[in-house]
């Protein structure tokens, strides 16, 4: 009984054979015919694979990878709709404005102007400094419980960030939250605002939930690693950097960290070496240019490093403060003085900075804020300072304030104000 059942396993491979003995020519057909089948089949829907890992890593939070794939994608199937539209919203994300606008000129051509592609436009307009004129608009899509709410809370998060509405953004992604508890970008983003608000443990618990669930996410590690930096955790931090150092030995903020660690385990030197490769990378890197004089003993030889970084941002702080403490070891009672009242006025303008900020909460249209606000973060950041002023001009066109803000920031600079660039409106 036994012999027979195993007989019978072999029998379609005997009559196969008996069959290619018979008819060998109409065998080598059909099995020709077979293998071009599957290899247009193949063909036919591996392309879908990319397109695939492209929502994989999106959902990861991993932009690059994402854009890697989409783009393979695309080159196998340049005629998918929603390919480009996928392409759309990567690009969004990554502030490729003109590329992501490019993609959903393919997809209309493709198919037309559709509710998908519709909001795709105003998401990109909001994301691209016109936020005032549509944000109206999403808000009541909100309420209405759009499908596409995710959306729609993602680009409103981002502006809010971008504008530094910490409290609005907060409050946002704590909406997302609830209906998306493990989303990658929503926790990394919440992390991240929790670290700004000093809520330091909750941003800790967000990072390493991001990381569990995102293993590769890059920025997420390099804030988790500051973290512990300044809670002097360097054992754990040296076990992330163990893992940036490897996928990513040349990036600024590993090497920044590493020389960190190195110099707080009394590796002097190795400190200094990192240090170095960063400047010679990043020549205006004023973090880096602060630590590298605090590496040196000669208090002249400090003087001129932290004199560098102050040069190169001038609301910077620790460097002010070390400074002001360096010329003190010196003797130097005048110049300490004269630089105890600039760090005096750093910190004032800080403290004035973010009572604006909490204002802007509660007003975010307010022109006068906005403008104050974008002087102020000129400083630190110029990007994001005359984006604030661009706001206020963009409620109030005429206002005099931010547009001498403005003009005295572009004369200092030695550059003429460049036009505002606006992202188009959708087309009908």
């Amino acid at each position: 009984m036994f012999a027979s059942q195993i007989n019978l396993l072999f029998l379609p491979g005997r009559n196969l054979c008996f069959l290619m003995r018979r008819r060998p020519i109409t065998c080598l057909v059909c099995g020709l015919c077979l293998f071009v089948m599957a290899g247009g089949a193949a063909w036919y829907f591996w392309p879908i694979v990319y397109f695939w890992e492209a929502q994989r890593a999106l959902s990861l939070d991993l932009l690059p990878e994402a854009t890697a794939a989409i783009n393979s994608y695309l080159e196998h199937k340049p005629n998918d709709p929603e390919g480009h539209l996928l392409a759309s919203r990567i690009d969004r994300l990554r502030e490729r404005y003109d590329d992501a606008e490019k993609h959903l000129d393919e997809y209309k051509r493709i198919e037309g102007s559709t509710e998908g592609s519709q909001l795709e436009w105003v998401l990109l307009r909001a994301m691209g400094g016109e936020l005032p004129e549509v944000e109206s608009g999403l808000h009541y899509s909100l309420e209405k419980n759009d499908p596409h709410s995710d959306l729609i809370l993602e680009a409103l998060i981002y502006c809010y960030l971008k504008e530094c509405r910490y409290q609005t953004a907060r409050y946002y992604l704590e909406k997302w939250l609830k209906k998306e508890p493990d989303n990658v970008r929503a926790l990394s983003w919440r992390g991240w605002v929790r670290e700004i608000l000093d809520f330091k443990e909750e941003a800790k618990e967000d990072y390493i939930r991001v990381l569990q669930l995102s293993p590769k996410h890059q920025d997420t590690r390099i804030r988790y690693v500051h973290a512990l930096l300044n809670d002097k955790n360097f054992p754990e931090a040296l076990e992330h950097l163990k893992i940036l150092e490897r996928d990513h030995p040349d990036h600024p903020e590993v090497k920044y960290a590493l020389a960190v660690c190195r110099a707080n385990y009394g590796e002097t030197e190795e400190a200094a070496k990192l240090l170095d490769e960063l400047l010679v990378m990043q020549p205006n890197n004023a973090r880096a240019l602060h630590e590298r004089g605090r590496l040196i003993q000669a208090p002249l030889q400090q003087e001129k490093w932290f004199r560098q970084a102050i040069q190169i941002d001038p609301s910077f702080i620790e460097a002010r403060y070390s400074l002001w403490n360096c010329l003190k070891t010196q003797n130097r009672s005048a110049e300490a003085e004269s630089e105890k009242k600039k760090y005096d006025e750093t910190v004032a303008n800080w403290i004035k900075l973010k009572n604006i900020f909490d204002l802007l909460e509660k007003a975010p249209g307010n022109p006068d804020l906005l403008a104050e606000a974008g002087n102020l973060l000129l400083l630190r950041n110029s990007v994001v300072g005359q984006g604030i002023l661009y706001k206020a001009l963009m409620i109030s066109p005429n206002h005099k304030l931010a547009q001498e803000y403005l003009a005295k920031h572009h004369e200092k600079i030695g550059k003429k104000a460049p036009p505002r660039k606006t992202v188009p409106r959708s087309p009908n």
